[in-house]
């Protein structure tokens, strides 16, 4: 008599995928917005301050989905959205150590070049690491060629969704009340969480 096996966990659930991406969008405003609370301590809340967050958030950012295009196209796997959810939370984990060296190395560069050398290191790989889910979640959920562009469409649209949450959140509730330290603490223990989930998905 044949033995009935337990069905299989699908390679890539979309229902996951989407949860990670929206919470990566929500996580990337946090962040952005923590970031210039970060970096403030030396440079201030200067218009200066304000434009080189905005700036290395878009350039991060712009660096992570290029990046992400091309290992989603090397590889197209569960474990990789897991494994870039781990590292972007670790990152984030390490900001409130890492923010007192980088901002005294930072202070020679002056109130500009240093806000953004400073913000550059301080939250730039994270936000690399979370723009590059957007890729990886739009070839994992796309089946076939002619879906590439409304899969891609609907990545965007949820990322967007989270980010509009994040910068509600902290902007409003956050900041305001929860230490910088928390915040990002807090941030950086749901990215692991959801990285540990897709990690136990992906076997």
């Amino acid at each position: 008599m044949k033995k009935s096996s337990a069905p299989e966990r699908p390679v890539a659930p979309a229902a996951f995928l989407n949860l990670g991406l929206f919470v990566s969008g929500a996580s990337s405003l946090v962040i952005e917005i923590v970031g210039a609370r970060l970096i403030s301590p030396y440079y201030g809340t200067s218009l200066n301050v304000w434009s080189a967050i905005i700036t290395v958030t878009m350039v991060s950012l712009a660096v992570g989905y290029a990046w992400g295009g091309r290992q989603a196209d090397r590889q197209p796997h569960l474990l990789l959205f897991a494994r870039l959810l781990t590292a972007a939370g670790l990152t984030t984990a390490a900001l409130p150590w890492l923010r007192g060296p980088v901002l005294k190395s930072s202070a020679a560069l002056g109130v500009s070049w240093g806000a953004v050398a400073s913000a550059a290191a301080l939250i730039g790989p994270v936000l690399i690491l979370l723009g590059a889910l957007g890729p990886l979640v739009a070839r994992l959920n796309a089946t076939g060629a002619f879906e590439v562009g409304r899969r891609s469409g609907d990545a965007w649209a949820v990322s967007t969704a989270g980010s509009v949450l994040g910068a509600a959140l902290a902007g409003f509730v956050l900041v305001p009340h929860v230490p910088v330290a928390r915040i990002l603490l807090g941030t950086a223990a749901v990215l692991l969480a959801l990285g540990a989930w897709g990690s136990w998905l992906a076997t």
